[in-house]
């Protein structure tokens, strides 16, 4: 793992901490950089979408995104503080306000909410990925 990030295509060190965060929390059997093409996100997109493991979010506010499925397989009070950490990227701080709960609350659902997702995720997610990419390169 540690290759695939020396040889990403970005010299960006957050974005380079950021995918190396995700990787050391979701254990991906290898990293692939894109870089974000129609060509490369459109056949993903749409066949992660036609089996029902994208669910796509509001066009208006979110253009293009989408939520995984087996987000919802962990606890809402689990789920809610993940996704505000890491795909909305809100702060620690301004997440236990939101929420009217202790800072020290909201790292603790972080940190379940990521574990409670990782088994769902090599369940449901990791073949697909693994099976999609493997057919593209």
């Amino acid at each position: 793992m540690a290759k695939a990030m020396n040889e990403g295509p970005t010299t960006n060190r957050a974005l380079r901490a950021w995918v190396q965060a995700i990787a050391e929390h979701t254990r991906p059997a290898r990293i692939r950089w894109c870089d974000g093409s129609e060509e490369e996100r459109t056949p993903l997109e749409r066949d992660m979408a036609l089996s029902g493991s994208f669910i796509g979010l509001d066009p208006q506010t979110h253009p293009r995104s989408f939520l995984h499925r087996c987000l919802q397989e962990v606890p809402e009070e689990f789920r809610t503080v993940v996704v505000l950490c890491d795909i909305e990227e809100v702060g620690y701080n301004n997440v236990a306000e939101i929420l009217e709960i202790p800072k020290r609350t909201v790292k603790i659902r972080h940190a379940r909410g990521r574990a409670r997702l990782r088994d769902p995720y090599e369940r449901l997610a990791a073949p697909r990925v693994v099976a999609a990419r493997e057919g593209s390169t």
